[in-house]
């Protein structure tokens, strides 16, 4: 304990940082709150950047049943190390990533720095969630509850839960697979692709209800109307003839 902030150190299947809340009356179940960082350096983004590792840990982070996702990036000394990215492209992964996926993204400069936002923010934590009452539930039951922050009561999942079913060795179901493809379509992004996996989650699905469309113009606007679960904003025209063409325009 430093800081006055207690803290364990454990192997995370996803994620670097959480918190965890246990029982008042000695059981030993543990559960998450609905907060969790990613670290990284700004080499490690640009790296991650260029072989696509980050577009697969966002979309699992998206996956991972925690509805707070924060990346902490802390920066370089020197941005002209090889490999690293102009900073006009990082800052427009860094956009991206706040505006279009919905992710907060905190910049620090140093590992001290870093120290005194874990310090604030698990101090800020404590002092909301402390009067909260927890309902523990299964983590593939997490969609069916919702919580906001000024609840005064809220749902979460046991650590032991959420850290097995994230484990990135599980073989990729077909609405994974599906989702991974989609996301190579130019404008897609993970909160696109999830939206339209949860109506269609296989392409097979997708296809029939293509099929089932009377004209070239309905298949072309099919999609347009579905509305993302963080921002409840439309994939709109343009997407979904863009999707549209990449499954059925054969000269595409």
């Amino acid at each position: 304990m430093k800081n006055s902030v207690a803290y364990d150190v454990r192997k995370l299947n996803i994620g670097d940082f959480l918190w965890i809340v246990q029982a008042l009356n000695g059981d030993k179940v543990e559960a998450v709150l609905d907060y969790i960082i990613e670290r990284k350096r700004l080499d490690d983004l640009s790296k991650s950047i260029v072989d696509g590792r980050y577009q697969e840990q966002k979309f699992r982070l998206k996956q991972c049943g925690i509805n707070n996702l924060i990346y902490l990036i802390e920066s370089l000394k020197n941005t002209n190390n090889p490999g690293i990215l102009s900073p006009a492209a990082l800052n427009q992964a860094i956009v991206n990533t706040q505006v279009a996926e919905d992710y907060f993204v905190r910049e620090v400069s140093n590992p001290l720095e870093m120290a005194c936002y874990l310090v604030t923010l698990t101090k800020h934590l404590i002092a909301h969630f402390k009067n909260k009452t927890f309902h523990v539930v299964c983590g593939d039951e997490m969609g069916n509850y919702k919580s906001t922050y000024d609840n005064s009561e809220h749902y979460v999942m046991t650590f032991e839960s959420f850290n097995s079913d994230v484990i990135k060795t599980k073989p990729p179901t077909v609405k994974e697979m599906f989702a991974r493809s989609l996301m190579q379509i130019n404008g897609m992004s993970i909160d696109n692709v999830l939206a339209m996996t949860e109506m269609y989650p296989t392409p097979t699905l997708l296809l029939k209800a293509y099929s089932q469309c009377k004209d070239e113009k309905q298949r072309k606007l099919m999609l347009a109307s579905i509305k993302k679960v963080t921002s409840n904003r439309k994939l709109g025209k343009a997407l979904s003839t863009g999707i549209e063409m990449f499954f059925n325009n054969k000269t595409y």
